[in-house]
């Protein structure tokens, strides 16, 4: 019966920290929604850096391939944006360490973050077969 109960708290604890994040990012949440209305409704693209520049930027991509995931097509995802398995990976981690383990120690979020960004970077910054980046910018070789 101890297990049970301590599973119990666990999960209420859990949900009661994944309500107050929500609370805490209430503001963010409400500009987004409303940036996605406005999107969907007056631009041809929910993405600022293609709506303000023309060009894709690091993350464009990254949706699709996260819904091809959801679907289990993982080659699309792939093909479309090769880093959204890292990240998923990164969700899942700090998942676990933020609402099972309950852990708030910020350094290894940190420290993750970092490693990630640079992967990121990486991944996305590098050319392609043609020598062009996204299809759209050819660069002298």
């Amino acid at each position: 019966m101890s297990k049970e109960s301590n599973m119990s708290e666990r999960i209420k604890k859990a949900l009661e920290l994944l309500g107050r994040d929500i609370w805490k990012l209430k503001y963010v949440i409400i500009v987004f929604v409303f940036y996605l209305w406005i999107g969907k409704n007056f631009m041809y693209t929910l993405c600022p850096t293609v709506t303000l520049t023309g060009f894709p930027c690091p993350g464009c991509g990254m949706t699709r391939a996260a819904f091809s995931v959801l679907r289990g097509n993982f080659m699309a995802a792939w093909r479309l944006h090769p880093f959204v398995y890292v990240l998923g990976i990164y969700v899942t981690v700090f998942a676990i360490r933020r609402y099972i383990l309950q852990n708030e120690d910020d350094e290894f979020e940190n420290y993750l973050y970092e490693v990630l960004n640079a992967m990121f970077n990486c991944i996305k910054n590098g050319l392609n077969k043609e020598g062009t980046i996204h299809g759209k910018l050819q660069l002298k070789r």
